[in-house]
């Protein structure tokens, strides 16, 4: 299997690609106990399958991120997946503008849970990130006349998560405010406006 892996997970095939990452959320634990840059390589495979979640790949994008909240939720493989969450966090950080996904939400509360003795400053990252989608969502929602949607409270709830996190507040609190501060005026403008 390491000598194909690389056809299972860029070949054409959608459905193989969907088998795969479903094999994969039962399989994850036991495979490649030995080669890191493999288990590496398989988590980018969800994480980059999650981008196509529009079009014909939709069902490969749904696939991948329950695999992904299953993996990463998995006690047993936190040890081999904090070696790298902190980049997972950038690319996740990446996808927060445009996803409609609707587990990814899910996922980062999970990571941020889970893995938030090991975060370091990628998090303030993520902040922004939700922060800036808020504010477009806001937009949205003062252009279209309505008043709430659920990627608004999702975001939102991602951030409480953080703040929650003990290890978190004294060490990025000021760049937490920072970025609702900063912020604040274009959220404040977008809601009073939808008033």
């Amino acid at each position: 299997m390491k000598e194909h892996l690389h056809i299972l997970y860029n070949g054409e095939s959608l459905l193989i690609k969907c088998r795969m990452a479903l094999m994969l959320a039962y399989y994850a634990d036991t495979l490649f106990q030995h080669n890191e840059d493999l288990f590496i390589q398989t988590v980018e495979f969800l994480v980059k399958s999650m981008h196509l979640y529009d079009g014909e790949q939709k069902a490969l994008a749904l696939q991948a991120a329950d695999t992904l909240k299953t993996i990463i939720a998995d006690v047993d493989l936190v040890m081999r997946i904090e070696t790298f969450i902190n980049k997972l966090v950038v690319d996740f950080s990446q996808m927060v503008s445009t996803t409609q996904l609707p587990g990814y939400f899910d996922i980062m509360m999970t990571i941020v849970q889970s893995y938030s003795d090991t975060l370091d400053k990628s998090v303030v990252g993520l902040v922004s990130a939700l922060v800036s989608r808020i504010q477009s969502e806001l937009l949205l929602l003062r252009n279209e006349g309505r008043r709430n949607n659920i990627i608004i409270n999702q975001c939102w709830n991602v951030i409480r998560t953080i703040c929650e996190q003990d290890n978190f507040v004294p060490y990025f609190l000021v760049r937490f405010d920072l970025n609702l501060i900063i912020k604040k005026g274009r959220i404040g403008s977008c809601i009073n406006s939808s008033v």
